[in-house]
């Protein structure tokens, strides 16, 4: 997809997030990522001790974590992937050892039809082409491989994800702390990297910023990737935020008791507020070559505030309306929603409030969305409906007109005078006496 068919909102969030870049010289921004749920994947059964990346797809809704350690352990019981929901209950398992060792990373075209599995041991990534079943590992499947990385400068692929909007791979290489970017190349096919194939793949360091880049996930929100730093000691390990061609915009710390060792990203819905974007990270802590018996596994969510910071609620009052007298009483169906920060406390309150009229208002509920409002005469009114985020507030108006009747029509003799709105007074006719 080119840029220039992508929505006006994704193209402003992709120039703020540009604009967020540290000029050279400034200190990188931080910003502090809440803890607000594990999940131990070491309990899963079978279990998985060291978890190496986990990716969300939207569209069939559920996670999938890998672990391309456990078939070197005694623990193995032939599953290196765990299809599961946000809250860690496993729905299906595979094992993918018949192509992959070591599966390092996997991400899926939200489109549909294609997954992608990175592999550290062969240096590959392999691309899964999903049968007319579109489910994943079926009889239907092809699977091929994009050779040639290595060649072309992405020593050790760890992780891979993709971005729908520009046709590419991201893959970070934790060997040689750099991001790699893969694109399919004249054909439009993701193959095997020049000269094998057509593939270009472009290098970028991290370092000195990064030091062991091992998850990555694309923000199709920010238009920005957000990678997880192993780093070399546990006071170096974080999350990271960057453009698409590698400039660092800011860390993003998150504390977990007892330190934590990331290893995979994603993004999806949190469960503490379905609007309220959370990050979920995998944790492999202790690794099977320093304890062969070790079993520790965790997934980690973490809510952070975006890029450009909390965003006031979005309200749409609704399309104006008309009633005639004597109705009194019109039907309000508002629209609010928000991004869920601040966290906390996550919340959102909306209320509908009278601006301007020649009467009083009132409604049925004012704090639901969906409500009436009764008028007390006719006239033009202006109703005014707040979202307010407990940081910003934004409002939106609708205008109801309350239209009063034409009176009836009352031919030769008294006729009836408007007064005042809504009272109609009788008019007295003067007879003029016959000429003598």
């Amino acid at each position: 997809m080119t840029l220039t068919k992508i929505k006006p909102r994704f193209c402003l969030l992709f120039l703020a997030a540009l604009a967020a870049a540290p000029a050279s010289g400034q200190s990188l921004p931080v910003s502090t990522a809440t803890l607000v749920q594990t999940v131990h994947t070491s309990l899963w059964s079978p279990p998985s001790p060291d978890p190496s990346c986990v990716t969300f797809r939207p569209e069939t809704g559920d996670f999938w974590t890998t672990d391309n350690e456990v078939d070197e352990m005694t623990i193995f019981a032939g599953v290196t992937l765990w299809r599961h929901d946000a809250l860690g209950n496993v729905s299906e398992t595979f094992n993918l050892t018949g192509f992959t060792g070591e599966p390092s990373g996997i991400a899926f075209d939200p489109a549909g039809g294609r997954a992608w599995i990175s592999d550290d041991n062969t240096r590959q990534i392999h691309r899964i082409d999903l049968g007319p079943d579109d489910e994943f590992l079926t009889g239907d499947d092809v699977i091929a491989d994009i050779d040639g990385l290595v060649a072309a400068g992405c020593d050790d692929p760890e992780d891979v994800t993709y971005n729908p909007f520009d046709g590419n791979l991201y893959v970070p290489s934790v060997d040689s702390d750099e991001l790699c970017t893969i694109s399919p190349g004249p054909n439009g096919v993701f193959d095997d990297a020049a000269p094998m194939g057509d593939d270009v793949v472009t290098v970028v360091s991290l370092a000195p910023t990064i030091l062991k880049p091992k998850g990555i996930v694309y923000d199709p929100l920010e238009n920005t990737l957000i990678v997880a730093d192993r780093g070399t000691t546990s006071t170096n390990r974080d999350l990271y935020e960057l453009s698409l061609d590698g400039v660092v915009l800011r860390k993003i710390d998150g504390t977990v008791p007892g330190g934590y060792k990331p290893s995979g990203v994603t993004l999806a819905a949190s469960t503490v507020n379905p609007m309220l974007r959370a990050l979920y990270v995998t944790d492999n802590a202790v690794d099977n070559g320093v304890d062969p018996l070790e079993n520790d596994g965790k997934i980690h969510q973490f809510v952070v505030a975006p890029l450009n910071g909390n965003a006031a609620p979005v309200v749409d009052a609704g399309p104006a309306q008309s009633i005639t007298w004597p109705a009194d009483t019109v039907s309000l169906a508002g629209f609010v929603s928000d991004d869920g920060h601040p966290y906390p406390p996550s919340a959102l309150v909306s209320t509908w409030v009278p601006q301007s009229g020649p009467g009083t208002v009132s409604f049925g509920d004012p704090n639901a969305l969906d409500t009436t409002a009764t008028f007390s005469m006719p006239g033009s009114y202006v109703l005014r409906l707040e979202g307010d985020d407990f940081a910003l507030t934004a409002s939106d108006t609708v205008a109801i007109s309350v239209n009063q009747a034409n009176p009836p029509a009352c031919g030769i003799g008294p006729e009836l005078a408007l007064f005042m709105p809504g009272l109609w007074a009788l008019r007295r006719r003067t007879r003029r006496r016959p000429s003598p």
